[in-house]
């Protein structure tokens, strides 16, 4: 390993028996990562919900916020969950997002509107926006 060259554009990025871990040499707010680019696609299957996300560029501690999922889905906001808490990602990486109920109801289809996709999906680099 080596010191980073630009220690606020840079990340080190370990990958180790199917876990990533991240570290970044500076505070979220200081670093200097380009403008987030991500494509969400959503498809249910077997009453969940599934958010694909696909980085176009680094993008740290992508989390989903499943409440502001709530008002297309027909739910309250207290009955919906997410199996994944974070996913930092490279460009061309995907992680999906499952978002289902706590009481164990079956999600209804329903298109989701994008304005709520882009309420509902953050990442550490929409800080340094």
């Amino acid at each position: 390993m080596a010191s980073p060259t630009d220690p606020h554009a840079e990340l080190l990025i370990v990958d180790a028996d199917g876990v990533r871990t991240t570290w970044a040499y500076r505070t979220d707010r200081t670093l200097t990562a380009p403008q987030p680019v991500l494509e969400v696609t959503d498809t249910f299957a077997d009453g969940v919900l599934h958010l694909t996300v696909t980085a176009r560029t680094v993008t740290r501690d992508i989390c989903v916020f499943p409440d502001r999922l709530a008002t297309p889905l027909g739910v309250p906001p207290q009955t919906l969950m997410v199996d994944t808490s974070m996913a930092t990602l490279l460009p061309g990486e995907s992680h999906t997002f499952h978002i289902a109920s706590r009481a164990d109801e079956t999600l209804r289809h329903t298109p989701i509107p994008s304005s709520f996709i882009r309420l509902a999906v953050r990442s550490a680099s929409d800080l340094t926006q």
